[in-house]
């Protein structure tokens, strides 16, 4: 009997489970989004953008699915394919729109100190999440139509007859490092010069912004990047230990960033020591004290009046 080295099915049930987990956990935050959408700490979050970090996170966690395959795939696409374009399109468009908000924290404290009133309409954030995502797909777009990812299947040991006893199958093409370091330097990048637009915001009080949290998730997305990294090149091809590394990494990212996100929020709205009267407060004076904090109007995307928050 040749040993094809598949997944076990007690990893593959825990690789399902890491991704009901989170979709659970997407979907119960999108309700709770919704049931408290008219809270004024809610509505200072921008909960568009907060249902795009949830959005992102489902699609990346789709990704746990498409590793556990370990055939071609059924139907057009196979699942070798289908990993690279989940996963970077679901951590772009979670981490471009984390990445829009405290860009937008830091232009408008960044005004503040310059005692400047900054105008930032939600059509711009929206304008930087698409280019972050749109570098994404070029480079998936470019990889799947010119090199794109296929199973394979080598025999790594085969008796006196030459029959195999002992084989490994994996996703892989001719060029697949340079695509995939290529995508590890863009998000790279991305993480580096968030945690330094977090940095310089480090002094924004809590009351005014999201940036400590925004802080904490980036700080801890970008410490899973460097900690998979260097696993991933040590378990190799190993199929068992390559799938569990990956499918947690992708749970981790995603579990953290809503959790650490929205649990912020969470507490927030229903903490019996920051009652919605204070939050309307603090945001009311945030509109209304242009030497001193700046004003920021939110200019919906296809024109017509502003709503200042």
């Amino acid at each position: 009997m040749e040993d094809l080295n598949l997944i076990p099915s007690a990893l593959g049930t825990t690789g399902y489970v890491m991704f009901a987990v989170n979709i659970f956990l997407c979907a119960s935050c999108a309700l709770w989004l919704y049931w408290k959408r008219e809270e004024s700490k809610v509505k200072a979050t921008q909960p568009m953008f907060l249902y795009l970090v949830l959005l992102g996170c489902v699609i990346s966690s789709t990704a746990i699915v498409t590793l556990e395959q370990e055939s071609p795939g059924v139907g057009p696409v196979p699942a070798c394919v289908a990993t690279p374009w989940l996963y970077s399109v679901g951590f772009s468009i979670t981490f471009g729109t984390l990445f829009a908000k405290i860009l937008r924290v830091y232009r408008l404290f960044k005004g503040a100190e310059n005692f400047q009133q900054v105008k930032i309409t939600a059509l711009s954030a929206v304008v930087n999440i698409c280019a972050i995502l749109s570098v994404d797909v070029i480079i998936c777009l470019i990889w799947t139509l010119a090199d794109p990812m296929h199973w394979t299947r080598d025999v790594t040991a085969v008796d006196k007859f030459g029959s195999p006893l002992e084989s490994q199958g994996y996703c892989t093409s001719d060029h697949w490092a340079a695509f995939a370091f290529t995508i590890a330097g863009w998000h790279l990048a991305l993480m580096i010069l968030a945690l330094g637009l977090c940095y310089v915001s480090r002094d924004i009080s809590s009351k005014f912004s999201e940036a400590k949290p925004l802080a904490v998730v980036m700080v801890s997305q970008f410490q899973i990047f460097l900690i998979s990294v260097p696993v991933l090149i040590i378990v190799g091809a190993d199929g068992a230990s390559s799938f569990f590394v990956r499918a947690a990494v992708i749970w981790l990212n995603d579990f953290s960033a809503v959790g650490i996100l929205f649990g912020n929020l969470i507490y927030s709205v229903h903490s019996p020591d920051a009652p919605a009267e204070e939050a309307e407060d603090n945001v009311s004076r945030w509109t209304s004290a242009p030497s001193t904090m700046p004003k920021e109007s939110i200019a919906p995307a296809g024109g017509g009046s502003t709503d200042k928050s």
